[in-house]
């Protein structure tokens, strides 16, 4: 199957660390550790025999369970587990990255988000790396990984998902 297929698409929630780059990849090597299993190589089939390879659901949610009601606090719970988010509408309540406050006040989950960012463009402006080459990245745009506010739910009358400096960092890499 995975020799008949043009592209490889896969979820991915990287527990990026702002001090190394490569940790941009930690999803990817999760992949390809559990389709090793079945005797299939991710690396080979992307970097080898030229499989084009897209994060299909990028991002990260500022959650901290699969619940979606328990919001990141510290950078630590920001980077244990960006695949959890906030479920449903937007709410000042459960912002993990505080996006209601002054520009002038930054939450840490607010910086490490500007972090994130910065880190994901830099490491898809330069295709991936180092162990898996990326051809492409598509934002999870739902309630609190939606920093864009794409979707109608990422905007209340409470306030907004939107991060005007994520919008900006985005828009450059774009």
């Amino acid at each position: 199957m995975f020799q008949a297929t043009d592209f490889l698409g896969i979820s991915c929630y990287s527990r990026f660390k702002p001090d190394d780059i490569s940790t941009m990849e930690d999803s990817a090597k999760q992949h390809d550790t559990e389709l090793q299993l079945f005797g299939i190589d991710l690396a080979t089939l992307v970097n080898v025999q030229g499989k084009e390879f897209i994060l299909s659901e990028y991002g990260v949610g500022g959650g901290l369970n699969g619940d979606g009601n328990k919001p990141a606090q510290t950078t630590e719970d920001a980077i244990s587990m960006p695949y959890y988010g906030i479920s449903g509408p937007y709410t000042r309540h459960y912002d993990p990255w505080h996006s209601s406050l002054p520009s002038t006040i930054i939450s840490q989950t607010r910086l490490y988000l500007l972090d994130w960012y910065k880190g994901a463009t830099l490491w898809l402006s330069r295709k991936g790396g180092p162990t898996y080459r990326v051809d492409a990245a598509f934002l999870w745009a739902l309630n609190s990984w939606d920093h864009l506010a794409i979707h109608p739910t990422s905007t209340t009358k409470e306030g907004t998902y939107l991060d005007p400096d994520v919008a900006q960092i985005v828009t450059e890499h774009n």
